[in-house]
């Protein structure tokens, strides 16, 4: 690996425990209803580096925002998700790529993210767009993550040989992490994540409990997962802090899922 994706990546991957805390703000006024807890991403991201985020996750006018008001950049890793579809769309699978590497290198993110979506009618178009950004990103040394869903007919997302093909593919690709869905199975987890052979990042989108949140970051954590993207089961709670200072001390200092509750 080049020295300067190294520095980079060293940037939103923690150098001691190798992991690293994922906070995506990609959905707000694109792919879903706006969401009122991120009306102004600049608060929200001062509120979630202090819980100890290691990196947000954003489209360019969020990052600018954030970064103009608050520098926290200094302290948190941010990559910039290059791709869209409006909430609106007759075709909201159809992921295109709105932003260049250029873009990215000018506003000196720490990395760029994009999203294929398996089985859909325009998977084709959508693996062609991964592989040309992949290659790019890896002659400007820039990290890539890859945001692989199985989304079509009656097909499972959360089935164990799709989340194999789906994290496969982005490590075919040349990417250099994936995010897939959480499949409840420690043991199923950490066969996914066996025969990738890049770091796999986990994602969930529904509101869940305290427990459960819990429950399924320290499962994660035992399969091997090395990072772990959190989204409105941080942000929409009173306290986001609070609660991203406990996820931290599971992810990074190993805290057990018994002492984590106990925290709450």
């Amino acid at each position: 690996m080049h020295l300067w994706k190294e520095i980079r990546l060293s940037r939103i991957i923690n150098p001691v425990s190798k992991k690293t805390i994922i906070v995506p703000m990609d959905h707000h006024w694109t792919w879903i209803v706006p969401i009122k807890w991120i009306e102004d991403p600049a608060i929200l991201s001062e509120k979630l580096v202090n819980g100890w985020a290691d990196a947000i996750l954003a489209h360019t006018w969020t990052l600018k925002h954030w970064f103009a008001k608050t520098c926290i950049w200094k302290w948190a890793g941010s990559i910039l998700h290059m791709c869209v579809t409006s909430w609106l769309s007759p075709k909201p699978n159809r992921k295109m790529i709105v932003n260049t590497l250029k873009t990215a290198i000018t506003m000196w993110v720490d990395a760029v993210s994009t999203q294929l979506n398996l089985w859909d009618e325009n998977e084709n178009e959508m693996i062609q767009d991964l592989a040309l950004l992949a290659n790019e990103c890896n002659e400007w040394w820039i990290p890539l993550i890859a945001m692989v869903y199985v989304r079509w007919h009656d097909l499972k997302e959360v089935d164990l040989d799709n989340l194999k093909l789906s994290a496969r593919i982005a490590s075919e690709l040349w990417c250099d992490m994936v995010k897939i869905p959480y499949i409840w199975n420690s043991k199923e987890m950490e066969e996914i994540v066996n025969s990738t052979q890049i770091p796999v990042v986990i994602a969930w989108g529904s509101k869940m409990s305290d427990i459960e949140t819990l429950e399924m970051i320290s499962g994660a954590m035992e399969a091997g997962c090395s990072w772990l993207s959190v989204w409105r089961n941080v942000f929409a709670r009173k306290n986001p802090e609070e609660f991203l200072n406990i996820v931290k001390k599971i992810v990074h200092e190993w805290l057990n899922l018994e002492e984590a509750k106990k925290m709450l």
